[in-house]
């Protein structure tokens, strides 16, 4: 959802993959799009459960271009 330059989205089922582990590292991502261009940016964190990272957090960073389908 994206309302007056800030954009929220629903990453909860994104996961992690790591040698032979798999971490959710889901969320709720915020961050900012320019209405103009459709430049985004979306930061969130998730703590890590289980497997080599136990207990550290990851810190994720996503960046693009929306192009609306049509």
């Amino acid at each position: 959802m994206a309302a007056d330059g800030v954009l929220t989205a629903d990453l909860t089922a994104f996961t992690a993959y790591y040698g032979n582990g798999m971490f959710s590292q889901g969320g709720e991502a915020t961050g900012t799009i320019d209405p103009m261009t459709g430049e985004y940016v979306l930061e969130w964190s998730s703590l890590i459960s289980g497997g080599s990272f136990d207990g550290f957090t990851g810190v994720w960073h996503l960046e693009g271009t929306f192009t609306p389908a049509g």
